[in-house]
């Protein structure tokens, strides 16, 4: 497990940096777009964790992790001319109770095949975003750029029903840096269009591999625009793909996750 402060601390000094960078290099007054948001995110994908990493992964519906949950997943951009700075944050936890297809061993807790098993699955996920408009001031946007994200990854798995003397639940835990290359793109026609931000990184960290994909598209109204302040109502999809492979002491996680379902917000421009 890793201690995610002395991360996070790196993460705000370069969030920091990047902003003084970004109003250097603006040529523009900037101007901010708040985006409050509510998504009904579904969870796929597999885990497994064993000594050697040789047992196959238990899929979330097996574990009982298929339903929808509600989460709120803010967003803002920052907009200096062609140059746009995108922070979004999203807190997804699922719970669930269902069967462990293959045995799943974590510090030596042993989760049995085939047994009845509470699930719990959280990640966190902060990143962001610059971007570079190629084509400023007109009515389709092209961007492109890189970003950085904190992805700290939870698995809690609890036998209800073990036997006298062992231990009942076992646990993992990662915080993983992930550096990725961003595109966006938008087109406007009047008071609706469409836009997509897009981000990808496969990378070795220490003692983790992962490979990262997000996708948030949305389409929108704008319904208020005066003398620079403006509001959109916004309906989109996000899908977040996270699969990681680490060592977890003597053991080999692999997790290989999915967070997907549509969004509705309101999007305030100052």
């Amino acid at each position: 497990m890793l201690d995610r402060n002395p991360r996070l601390r790196r993460l705000a000094t370069s969030l920091v940096v990047l902003a003084v960078v970004g109003s250097a290099v603006g040529c523009s007054a900037p101007s901010l777009r708040l985006t409050p948001r509510v998504a009904q995110i579904g969870l796929g994908g597999d885990f497994g964790a064993s000594v050697g990493g040789t047992e196959t992964p238990t899929t979330v519906d097996s574990l009982g992790l298929n339903e929808e949950e509600t989460e709120f997943i803010p967003r803002a951009d920052l907009e200096f001319g062609p140059l746009i700075w995108t922070l979004d944050y999203g807190s997804l936890a699922f719970t669930g109770l269902g069967t462990a297809t293959a045995a799943i061993t974590i510090d030596g807790v042993e989760i049995e095949a085939n047994g009845e098993v509470a699930s719990e699955i959280e990640m966190s996920l902060l990143r962001s975003i610059w971007t570079w408009d190629l084509f400023p001031g007109e009515a389709v946007e092209l961007g492109i750029g890189f970003g950085v994200a904190v992805a700290d990854v939870s698995v809690l798995l609890v036998d209800p029903n073990p036997d006298v003397g062992d231990a009942s639940q076992a646990s993992a835990e990662e915080t993983v840096p992930l550096p990725f290359v961003a595109l966006r793109g938008g087109v406007e026609l009047g008071p609706v269009g469409l836009e997509a931000l897009a981000a990808y990184m496969d990378v070795s960290v220490e003692d983790v591999d992962a490979t990262y994909f997000d996708l948030d598209a949305n389409a929108y109204w704008q319904f208020i625009d005066q003398a620079g302040v403006g509001a959109r109502l916004v309906v989109g999809y996000r899908l977040i793909d996270v699969a990681a492979s680490f060592d977890d002491g003597a053991d080999v996680v692999d997790a290989q996750f999915d967070f997907s379902g549509p969004y509705v917000g309101i999007s305030l421009t100052l």
